[in-house]
């Protein structure tokens, strides 16, 4: 019998016991008492299936049309996966999970910004270069100097990210560079075979969630470095001289 919680969870129990464990290993000396929490937290939570809407089963297609319970769970994953002994950059950490397909966080670079795309491709990490300076008249063309100054890194990329798309997409403002993490959907707006419940459970080896929190770090660690670089005021430079 499935049992319903009797208050809704602020936190995912099952993100929850991976935090336990991860206590463990900073807290050795209590490593009795926290595996007994381990162990009933276990119990209790084997009881239970979600989806945005409560209780679900594990074979069931997830249907999304308000994204944000997915991205709550994935920003709490990511949020331990930070805490564990394999480090992760966390870039999207302490964001707001958002109701649209996507989440965004700056790259720290004006300009370009990193977003986690449920898109018509799939699941996707991706580099968003669109400007949003008013003092910048022809942002089409600025967003296309940026990826040009990027893309002359694209050897040295594709040595250590393989299939990355490199989208500059010159009848529109915006320029992007992505790498599609599953080709999976989360409703059925997106012609892709669907996510099941079943795929999200956080106590899977890998899930969704983990891969999404793996390959975001991945193409962290790859662009963080080539937009140190990047020369804001000699691409606003040529822009000027271009007109």
């Amino acid at each position: 019998m499935i049992q319903k919680p009797l208050k809704p969870f602020e936190v995912d129990p099952k993100a929850f016991i991976l935090m336990i464990e991860s206590f463990t290993k900073s807290y050795p000396h209590h490593w009795m008492e926290l595996q007994e929490i381990v162990k009933k937290a276990k119990q209790e939570s084997d009881k239970l299936e979600f989806t945005e809407k409560g209780i679900g089963f594990k074979g069931e297609n997830v249907n999304y049309s308000d994204l944000s319970p997915f991205w709550e769970r994935y920003l709490d994953i990511e949020d331990i996966e930070a805490a564990d002994d394999l480090k992760r950059n966390c870039v999207f950490q302490d964001i707001k999970p958002s109701s649209n397909n996507a989440i965004f966080k700056t790259s720290g670079v004006q300009n370009i910004s990193y977003s986690l795309v449920a898109s018509k491709v799939g699941i996707k990490i991706e580099l968003l270069i669109k400007t949003l300076r008013s003092d910048i008249k022809d942002k089409k063309l600025f967003n296309k100097l940026i990826f040009d100054e990027i893309k002359k890194n694209q050897p040295e990329i594709n040595k250590k990210f393989k299939n990355i798309f490199w989208d500059r997409l010159d009848n529109r403002i915006y320029s992007r560079i992505y790498f599609v993490i599953e080709k999976r959907s989360l409703n059925n707006k997106v012609n892709l075979p669907r996510l099941t419940i079943g795929e999200m459970e956080v106590t899977q080896k890998e899930t969704i969630f983990s891969k999404m929190a793996e390959f975001t770090d991945k193409f962290y660690r790859v662009f963080d470095p080539v937009l140190k670089k990047i020369d804001i005021k000699k691409i606003e430079k040529k822009l000027w001289n271009s007109h």
